[in-house]
């Protein structure tokens, strides 16, 4: 699973998601608003969220 937030100044979501999926083309994407470069930070339960989730389903 790839997380970008969409306010993410430091890494550009068009590069990011597309390295993403170069490696993984089947990986799910998850794109936060108003989200910046600090996930944890700026959404931590919702990022804490997405990694169980993830966690338990893969």
């Amino acid at each position: 699973m790839y997380v970008h937030g969409e306010a993410d100044r430091a890494l550009p979501s068009e590069f990011t998601i597309g390295c993403f999926k170069d490696l993984w083309p089947q990986g799910p994407i998850v794109t936060l608003p108003g989200v910046g470069h600090f996930l944890q930070e700026d959404a931590p339960e919702t990022v804490g969220a997405l990694i169980e989730l993830f966690v338990q389903t893969s």
